[in-house]
C-alpha cells in the first residue's frame, strides 16, 4: 500500500544533539489573517548538561522563545499532536504567531554571473534552534540549527471587495478636431500569480489624425529602504511589453475597442538586474515578488479624483502594524510611514498610445500581485484532492464545456482540513523529509553558499 500522509521536515545540527521537525516552509498572511510557525525539538535533556534550548525567529527582528525546559500551558497544534506521538520521549514544542504586518521573503537579483553573496539582497526569514544557558548567549555552531522559510502575501478568493481600477487620458491635437480619448481598465484588482490580466483598451480618436502606435507595459517597482527616515531608491523593470496590431491604425473621427489577455512572468527575465522575486530557498524554483500590501485608512483604490495618489500609496507605503498585545518589536510595524524599512513591490499596466510629433497619451492602471492561497497539499503524500468542477453549462451550445485549470479554481486543501483528516484517519502517518544540506560544496567545486549556509555565517550579527 502506497504510503499516505503529511510530509514535515526536518534538520539536525552537527553534533546531532537538537533535531528539529517543522510541517512546511512557506507561511502566509493577508488583510486581517495572520499565521503560525510551528514545530518540535527533540533533544535528551539528560545530554544538556543543565543548559536550555531556544527558538528564534529571525527576519532584522528578533524574537526568541525558551523551549526547554518547557513553558507551562502551551496548547498544541494539530501537526505538534502528531509529532509528539510519533517522537514520544524528549519532543519539546514552539509556536510563533507572524502578524501580517511584517514584511515578506523577498529576492532581488544580483548582477549576472554574481555568485555567493555578491548575488544576495533581500528580505530573508530563518529559525534558528540552540543550546545555550541563556537566550542571549553565544551559541555554538555544532549546536545550532538554521532553518530558512518564506513568508508570503496571498490573494483571498473571495473578491467581493475587490474593486477594478481604471484610467483615463484626454489629449486635444493643435491641427483642430475634437480631443482624443483613452480609457484601460483591468477586470480586477487583486491577481494570483498566473492569473491571466484582461487589459481592456479604448480609443475615441475625435482628431483628424491617423492613430497608428500603442505600448502595453506591465511594470514592475521594487523600492529599497534600508534606513528609517531616507528615502529609498526605487528600481523599475518592465516585466510585459507589448506593441499591438490589432485593428491598427485608428482611423480619424472613430472609436476602438480591445481587450488583451497577459501573464507577468518571470520567463525571459532569469538576468533581469534587481528584478523583485518572492524570497528563494535554495534552488527551488520561484516567481515575481508579491505586492506589497497597504491598509490606509485615508485610501479608496481605486481614487476617482486623485488616481495618482493611490498609484503612488499602493508601493510606497506600509502601514499595517500587528495587534498591540503582539510581542514582536520591529521597525516595520510602526505607523509612520518614514520609520518604514525594507522592499516595497508594486505593479501596474501602464499604455501609451502614441499620437505623432512625439506626443502621447498614457493611462496607469495599478494591481496587486499575489501568491494564491496556503494549499495543503503541497506538504501531503499520496492524499487525493478534493473534487473540482471540470464542466460548466454552456448556455449557447445548449450543452456543457470544460473548465480549464487556473490558480483560482485548482484542486485545494486548506491545512486546518488537513490536519482533521490527520486527527480523524488512523492510515494517515508523517512522511518525514531531511532539509537538504549543502554545506559541503563550498568547499568543493559549487562556491554558491545556500540560504541556510549563509545565514549559518550571520547567526551572530545581533
Amino acid at each position: 500500500m502506497a504510503q499516505r500522509g503529511r510530509r514535515v521536515f526536518k534538520k539536525a545540527c552537527a553534533s546531532g544533539r537538537l533535531t528539529v521537525y517543522l510541517g512546511r516552509r512557506d507561511f502566509y498572511t493577508t488583510k486581517g489573517m495572520d499565521d503560525i510557525v510551528d514545530g518540535m525539538v527533540k533533544a535528551d535533556p539528560a545530554d544538556l548538561q543543565g543548559q536550555g534550548i531556544f527558538v528564534r525567529l529571525r527576519c532584522t527582528l528578533n524574537e526568541i522563545k525558551q523551549v526547554y525546559p518547557p513553558p507551562e500551558g502551551m496548547k498544541l497544534t494539530a501537526l505538534q499532536r502528531k509529532l509528539q506521538s510519533k517522537l514520544e520521549n524528549n519532543a519539546f514544542p514552539f509556536k510563533f504567531e507572524v502578524p501580517e504586518g511584517l514584511p515578506n521573503s523577498v529576492t532581488l537579483q544580483g548582477q549576472p554571473g554574481a555568485r555567493g553573496q555578491d548575488a544576495r539582497c533581500g528580505v530573508d526569514w530563518d529559525l534558528k534552534i540552540y543550546i545555550a544557558d541563556t537566550a542571549e548567549d553565544r551559541p555554538s555552531k555544532r549546536n545550532t540549527v538554521v532553518l530558512a522559510i518564506r513568508k508570503l502575501a496571498f490573494a483571498p478568493l473571495d473578491e467581493s471587495d475587490d474593486v477594478a481600477p481604471s484610467d483615463t487620458a484626454v489629449k486635444k491635437l493643435a491641427l483642430g478636431g475634437e480631443p482624443i480619448t483613452m480609457q484601460v481598465f483591468l477586470d480586477r484588482r487583486t491577481y494570483m500569480h498566473g492569473d491571466p490580466i484582461e487589459v481592456t483598451v479604448k480609443v475615441d480618436n475625435g482628431s483628424k489624425k491617423q492613430l497608428k502606435n500603442m505600448d502595453i507595459l506591465v511594470r514592475q517597482f521594487a523600492t529599497l529602504k534600508a534606513e528609517a527616515g531616507l528615502s529609498g531608491s526605487t528600481r523599475k523593470t518592465h516585466i510585459v511589453e507589448m506593441k499591438p496590431s490589432v485593428h491598427l491604425p485608428i482611423a480619424p473621427s472613430s472609436q476602438w475597442a480591445e481587450t488583451f489577455a497577459i501573464i507577468p512572468s518571470v520567463e525571459g527575465l532569469e538576468d533581469q538586474y534587481r528584478l523583485a522575486l518572492d524570497g528563494q530557498i535554495k534552488d527551488e524554483p520561484t516567481g515575481l515578488a508579491s505586492s506589497t500590501q497597504c491598509v490606509c485608512a485615508e485610501l479608496m483604490w481605486p481614487r476617482a479624483d486623485k488616481p495618482s495618489r493611490a498609484q503612488n500609496c499602493c508601493h510606497s507605503s506600509w502601514l499595517m502594524p500587528p495587534p498591540p498585545s503582539s510581542t514582536m518589536l520591529h521597525r516595520l510595524t510602526q505607523s509612520s510611514l518614514d520609520d518604514n524599512v525594507g522592499i516595497f513591490v508594486s505593479y501596474e499596466v501602464k499604455v501609451k498610445l502614441h499620437v505623432g510629433m512625439g506626443s502621447e497619451l498614457d493611462c496607469k492602471t495599478p494591481f496587486m500581485l499575489l501568491a494564491p492561497p496556503p494549499n495543503a497539499l503541497g506538504v501531503s503524500v499520496g492524499i487525493e484532492p478534493p473534487p473540482t468542477p471540470a464542466l460548466v453549462k454552456d448556455a449557447e451550445n445548449d450543452g456543457y464545456m470544460s473548465v480549464p485549470t487556473t490558480p483560482r479554481n485548482a484542486p485545494r486543501m486548506t491545512f486546518d482540513e488537513l490536519d482533521r483528516m490527520m486527527d480523524n484517519d488512523g492510515d494517515l502517518d508523517l512522511v518525514f523529509e531531511d532539509f537538504v544540506n549543502k554545506r559541503a560544496e563550498k568547499f568543493f567545486s559549487q562556491p554558491d553558499r545556500d540560504v541556510e549556509e549563509y545565514q549559518d555565517d550571520d547567526d551572530d550579527d545581533e
